[in-house]
C-alpha cells in the first residue's frame, strides 16, 4: 500500500488443471473385457479412457484489507469456482447392441463464498488470529462412477446440482500463539465446523423402497483442536 494507507482492494484470477487419477486412464488397459462387448454382454463395469482430460478450474478472488490499527488486521474476500471437465461417466451403445460405460470428462461443479479474517498481534506475548469462510460447494457428481450407479439401480442418471460430499458450509478457525523469543513458545488451534453431506441408507416399508437423493443428508458438526509447545 501506499505510505500512510490503511487499506487496499486486491483481486485475482487464475486457471487451474488437475490430471486425472492414473486408475481413471489405464483401468482395462488390456482390453480384457473385448470379448464381453462382442458376446453382447453388458455387466463388465466402467472402463478407463486414455484420452480424458485435466480438470480445469477457473478461480475468481475479490477482497479488501484494512489495518484498523498497528496491531489489528481485517481481511474480507469473496471467491468463486467454476469446476470443469470432473470426470463421469459415458453410455456408448456398441455394434452388438450392448453399453460401453467409459470414464469421460462430462461432470462440471462450482464453489463459491465468502471468508472474513482477523488478526490481532502484539497483545503482550500473545498473537490471535480469526477466520471464518462461508461457502458452497455443488455439482452433478462426487463420485465418478455415480452415473453408472444410478444407471445400473433403475435410477435417472442424467446431471443435476447437488452437494459434493466434501462441502462444508461453514468454518471458523481461531489460532492463538504465546510466544517468549529464544525462551518459549506455545500455540492452540481450534477449527470448528459444519456437516459434510452424504447418502443416507434407503429405508424399506412393507413392499417399497425408499431410496433418498445423493448426499442429502449431513454429519454432526465437528470441533479439532490442536496443541504445540
Amino acid at each position: 500500500y501506499p505510505v500512510g494507507a490503511k487499506g487496499g482492494v486486491f483481486f485475482s484470477y487464475g486457471h487451474f488443471y488437475q490430471l486425472p487419477s492414473i486408475e481413471n486412464i489405464f483401468r482395462n488397459s488390456d482390453y480384457s473385457v473385448l470379448a464381453n462387448l462382442q458376446a453382447g454382454e453388458e455387466r463388465f463395469g466402467v472402463l478407463g479412457n486414455p484420452d480424458i482430460d485435466p480438470q480445469f478450474t477457473v478461480q475468481y478472488e475479490f477482497g479488501y484489507k484494512h489495518a484498523v490499527s498497528e496491531d489489528l488486521g481485517v481481511v474480507f474476500t469473496v471467491f468463486y469456482k467454476d469446476i470443469r471437465d470432473l470426470v463421469g461417466v459415458e453410455f456408448i451403445d456398441t455394434y452388438t447392441g450392448a453399453e460401453d460405460a467409459r470414464v469421460t470428462n462430462v461432470d462440471f461443479g462450482n464453489v463459491k463464498g465468502v471468508t472474513l479474517a482477523i488478526d490481532r498481534r502484539n497483545l503482550g506475548p500473545l498473537t490471535t488470529t480469526l477466520d471464518y469462510p462461508w461457502e458452497v460447494a455443488e455439482g452433478n457428481s462426487s463420485d465418478p462412477r455415480e452415473t453408472a450407479t444410478r444407471a445400473e439401480n433403475g435410477q435417472d442418471p442424467r446431471p443435476r446440482l447437488i452437494p459434493f460430499d466434501w462441502d462444508q458450509r461453514h468454518t471458523l478457525n481461531l489460532a492463538r500463539t504465546f510466544l517468549d523469543p529464544g525462551r518459549w513458545f506455545a500455540s492452540a488451534i481450534v477449527r470448528v465446523v459444519s456437516g459434510q453431506p452424504y447418502t443416507p441408507a434407503a429405508s424399506a416399508t412393507g413392499a417399497t423402497v425408499s431410496i433418498l437423493e445423493s448426499n442429502s443428508g449431513r454429519k454432526p458438526n465437528g470441533v479439532l483442536v490442536d496443541l504445540r509447545g
